[in-house]
């Protein structure tokens, strides 16, 4: 069947997403830690590997396979825990890859997304009975450890059952009938001396003020999901860029696809132009900070367009983790619903003596 080595990220892409409310005998919010979240995945695309699955990030050789997935929230009845909608709202996304699926556990490494927290998942998965629960489906189960979440967390544990149709892409399942990818459960512990505003990974840093943002920044994930809930790198599976605050309040940003060519020329040929372009993004200005939002004032871009202009984004901060969306537009003729970027605080380097 084709596709089937997407088994192992079906089980991954039901990371956290999408909690039930908070029952009253619940941990107050200074004492909790540890959240369980369950969600849905969907497979949306897969093709073969690329650097993004090089042996020295995921952490084993052979991959066969690389895959996206978007993550669905999901909905419970309250009077036995019976779902009752598993397709509430588009929370999140995972990128991963696999080596070949095999009836032995065999590996699996994603990066996830899931509201405004990135963090990484390694782990294994396991094929099990096929054509059940009649012909045409399959089942498979996964535990993955996680890892690269904000700095008030230990880590976190993803375990999951998955069903794979004839028909992987999509909600529908071939035989029809069936929730597919998968359903999972995710467990993120926070350290106990953590601050309360810690306490979930969708929460944003309550004491957020404009001087949180001072410093740089490297990015680490760049994404745009269009109004289908669909979701596609904004600049190839591993962007390169920094973003720079400072306290006298200048900002300046640079992205690029690591995938761009070198340019036969400088200057280069016209033909050559688009390319360049559109792998590419620098500006720099001043910013202000209110109401959990950025602007970005303009004052020199690498489009000329952008020059002059106040880039609005809703800002959230998460431990060293910093996510700046980008709401509604057209590229390429195509409407995104929002892009997303996700930085990364880099750490003052030590000064040499």
């Amino acid at each position: 069947m084709r596709g089937v080595s997407a088994f192992v990220l079906a089980a991954l892409a039901a990371c956290s997403v999408g909690a039930q409310a908070a029952r009253e005998n619940q941990p107050s919010a200074s004492t909790q830690v540890e959240e369980i979240y369950v969600v849905r995945s969907v497979f949306e695309s897969s093709g073969p590997p690329t650097v993004f699955c090089a042996q020295d990030r995921i952490g084993f050789a052979g991959a066969t396979g690389e895959m996206r997935w978007s993550l669905r929230s999901t909905a419970t009845q309250a009077s036995d825990g019976r779902m009752i909608d598993t397709n509430v709202e588009t929370v999140g996304s995972l990128h991963g890859c696999s080596d070949t699926p095999s009836d032995r556990p065999y590996n699996t490494y994603a990066e996830v997304t899931l509201g405004s927290t990135t963090f990484k998942g390694r782990g294994v998965c396991l094929r099990r009975r096929p054509d059940f629960p009649e012909r045409g489906m399959r089942v498979v189960s996964c535990s993955v450890d996680l890892s690269g979440l904000p700095s008030d967390y230990v880590g976190g544990l993803l375990t999951t059952n998955t069903m794979v149709s004839r028909k992987i892409q999509g909600l529908e399942t071939d035989p029809p009938g069936y929730t597919q990818m998968s359903i999972a459960t995710i467990r993120l512990w926070r350290k106990r001396d953590a601050p309360p505003s810690a306490v979930s990974v969708r929460d944003q840093d309550a004491s957020m003020t404009k001087d949180s943002l001072v410093g740089t920044w490297k990015l680490v994930s760049a994404t745009e999901t269009n109004e289908r809930g669909e979701i596609r790198d904004s600049y190839g599976p591993t962007p390169v860029g920094f973003l720079t605050y400072t306290a006298d309040g200048r900002v300046s940003v640079v992205i690029a696809d690591s995938r761009r060519k070198p340019l036969s020329a400088v200057p280069p040929p016209t033909e050559e132009m688009p390319d360049a372009f559109s792998a590419f993004v620098a500006y720099a200005g001043t910013y202000t900070f209110a109401d959990d939002r950025v602007t970005h004032h303009i004052e020199v871009a690498w489009v000329q367009n952008f020059a002059n202009t106040d880039q609005v984004r809703p800002v959230k901060l998460e431990g060293d983790r910093l996510m700046l969306r980008k709401q509604g537009f057209l590229r390429g003729g195509v409407q995104v619903a929002y892009q997303e970027l996700v930085w990364e605080r880099l750490k003052p380097q030590a000064t040499k003596k």
